[in-house]
C-alpha cells in the first residue's frame, strides 16, 4: 500500500510507563516521519500530555508535596493554557485515527456479510472451487480473495454513503459544496483515513484497553477516556504494545486495499517488558 506521507518506521519505548503512554498517544496522533523532531507537532503534543499530568498532579496534591518529590524548592507546576492548544489538537487527531478504526471495521463487518451471499450463490450455481479454498479433510474452507475483493465495500463508497456522519466522527470540514458527496469522501480519506493507516494497529490495541482497563478505573464513565487512561498508563500500555504489534503482523484485507505490517510502525517494547511478555 502506498502511503502519501512518510511513517515512522519504528519506535522505541520508555520502560516508565507514563512515558510510554505519552509516546504511544503522541505517534498515534502524529505518525509523519519528521513530526517527532523537536519542536514539531508530536513532541509539542507528548510535552503537553505530560504537562497535563503534572498539571493534575498539582490538583490533587499541594505545591510543597510536589517539590518535595520533584526534589525542587522552585518546582511551578504548568498552567493549563500553557498546554491546552497542542493537547486538544493531538485528542482530536487520536480521535480521528479511533473513527478510521471504526471505519475499517465497517468495511470488514459488511464485507462479511456480502460475502456470506457470494459464496451461497456460488454454491447454488455449482461454482464452489471459484469461491472457496478447497480442503483435502473436508474441514471448514475460507473464501478465496476474489470474493473478499468483489463484496468489500471500499472506504470512500461507505463515507460517501454516510457522509455528514463520517465527517462528523472524523472532526474535519469538508471544502467543497454540499451536493458533491464523492468529492466530500475523497477529501475524508485523504485527509484522515490514509494519514491513519500506519497506526491503525495502535487504535485497535487502545480500543481493546479502553475496555478491559476502562472498568478499573475510578469514575471512567465520567472522565475524558484518553486522558483517564493516560493517568492510569500502568494499566495498559504494556499489553497495548504487544497487542498492537500482533495486530500488526496479521493479513488484512478491504477492498483492495491490502494493509501489511510494513505499512505500519513497528512498536519496540523495552526489553524487560518484552521478555516479561515472552515468559508469561
Amino acid at each position: 500500500m502506498s502511503q502519501s506521507t512518510p511513517f515512522e518506521p519504528s519506535v522505541q519505548f520508555s520502560a516508565d510507563p507514563y512515558e510510554a503512554a505519552c509516546v504511544f498517544l503522541a505517534v498515534m496522533a502524529y505518525p509523519g516521519l519528521a513530526a517527532g523532531d523537536e519542536g514539531n507537532a508530536r513532541s509539542a503534543f507528548a510535552a503537553a500530555l505530560r504537562d497535563y499530568m503534572l498539571w493534575m498532579n498539582r490538583k490533587h496534591r499541594t505545591l510543597a508535596r510536589i517539590r518535595a518529590i520533584a526534589n525542587n524548592p522552585r518546582y511551578v507546576a504548568p498552567t493549563w493554557r500553557s498546554f491546552e492548544g497542542p493537547l486538544n489538537h493531538g485528542l482530536k487527531r487520536v480521535d480521528q485515527r479511533l473513527t478510521a478504526y471504526d471505519l475499517y471495521g465497517t468495511q470488514i463487518l459488511r464485507g462479511f456479510f456480502a460475502v456470506r451471499e457470494l459464496g451461497r450463490q456460488a454454491l447454488q450455481e455449482g461454482r464452489a472451487d471459484e469461491a472457496f479454498q478447497v480442503s483435502p479433510t473436508g474441514s471448514p474452507s475460507p473464501a478465496r480473495e476474489v470474493l473478499w475483493k468483489k463484496g468489500t465495500p471500499s472506504a470512500r463508497k461507505i463515507m460517501a454513503g454516510a457522509i455528514d456522519y463520517w465527517s462528523k466522527r472524523f472532526g474535519l470540514n469538508t471544502t467543497n459544496r454540499p451536493a458533491d458527496v464523492q468529492q466530500k469522501a475523497k477529501d475524508l480519506q485523504r485527509r484522515a483515513l490514509h494519514p491513519s493507516e500506519p497506526v491503525l494497529h495502535m487504535a485497535h490495541a487502545l480500543s481493546e484497553a479502553a475496555h478491559d482497563a476502562g472498568p478499573r478505573i475510578a469514575g471512567w464513565d465520567r472522565r475524558d477516556p484518553l486522558l483517564a487512561l493516560l493517568m492510569n498508563a500502568e494499566l495498559w500500555i504494556w499489553d497495548a504494545i504487544a497487542v498492537a504489534e500482533q495486530w500488526r503482523t496479521l493479513p488484512h484485507f478491504a477492498s483492495g486495499r491490502a494493509l501489511t505490517p510494513e505499512d505500519m510502525i513497528v512498536l519496540i517494547a523495552p526489553e524487560s517488558n518484552s521478555t516479561a511478555k515472552a515468559s508469561a
